[in-house]
């Protein structure tokens, strides 16, 4: 798979995929509606983020914005 680009602090670093998901799984994996309901409802429940996140394979900094797009304050 070609590499794809992150930007940090302004300056762009290329990464590929496949390294990505060798420590989360699921990332840049598109959400569905059970994936959705399956944030919420371990967010509501009282997991934390960091739970949430190393369970779904996904990044932290993936969970918080979803949350945030289905109107949890966090």
């Amino acid at each position: 798979m070609a590499a794809l680009v992150e930007s940090y602090g302004g300056r762009r670093k290329r990464f590929n995929l496949a390294d990505k998901r060798r420590e989360h799984p699921n990332a840049c994996a598109s959400w569905t509606d059970d994936l959705d309901a399956q944030l919420l409802t371990r967010f509501e429940a009282g997991d934390t983020v960091a739970e949430i996140a190393s369970d779904m394979g996904r990044k932290e900094s993936a969970i918080v914005p979803r949350l945030r797009k289905h109107g949890v304050d966090i």
